[in-house]
């Protein structure tokens, strides 16, 4: 082979490579991306980025960390890592806007294993548990301006179960914690009723 086509061939392998950097560099951020950053500086930006990022969506949630049809998502064999990071951004993103995706992404979940029901129970433990007074009622205030459709659904998420303990220690629990918001007792209530009756046929 000639110098001349050596030079040629490197010149194409070069001109690749510098193609592909470029590209990457051009790139938005994506969740990977930005779940990295909030790893490395948890900075205000990080946790921004990050929760822009992640899923707004029941669907979009699911098709990324759960599994369907022997199909895992991209981001199944991470998804504890993502979920639990995403419940700690509630104490760097505004709260309005942070519960707003929450209830956004619950009110259309539907309970199965692995990320769905940690992101239940990382749910439960917000209203029942981990939480701050402060960030408890927060948290409510917002779920009540929904409409009656949308608390229903997002408490049929809260406790569904594949064998639901009908009316023991969390929903007891999530009573005392919904004191002073009756609207939002007697639509969960309503719901768990039926929750419980179908559990029990």
């Amino acid at each position: 082979m000639t110098m001349k086509k050596i030079s040629f061939i490197v010149f194409l392998l070069l001109s690749v490579f510098n193609s592909e950097a470029q590209n990457n560099t051009d790139r938005e951020p994506d969740l990977q991306d930005a779940y990295d950053k909030v790893i490395n500086d948890r900075s205000t930006e990080s946790w921004s980025l990050f929760f822009n990022l992640f899923p707004s969506t029941f669907e979009k949630f699911d098709s990324i960390f759960g599994y369907q049809e022997n199909q895992k998502g991209p981001l199944y064999n991470m998804y504890q890592q993502y979920i639990y990071l995403f419940f700690e951004a509630q104490n760097h993103i505004n709260e309005s806007v942070y519960y707003n995706k929450l209830i956004q992404i619950a009110k259309d979940g539907i309970w199965d294993a692995d990320a769905n029901s940690l992101f239940q129970l990382c749910i439960v433990n917000l209203v029942i548990n981990d939480s701050t007074n402060h960030q408890k009622n927060s948290f409510l205030e917002t779920l009540s301006t929904y409409s009656e459709t949308d608390i229903s659904n997002f408490w049929r998420f809260y406790f569904e179960d594949l064998y639901p303990d009908c009316y023991g220690e969390k929903y007891k629990r999530t009573v005392s914690v919904l004191q002073g918001y009756e609207r939002l007792i007697l639509i969960m209530e309503k719901r768990y009723k039926t929750i419980c009756n179908n559990s029990n046929r």
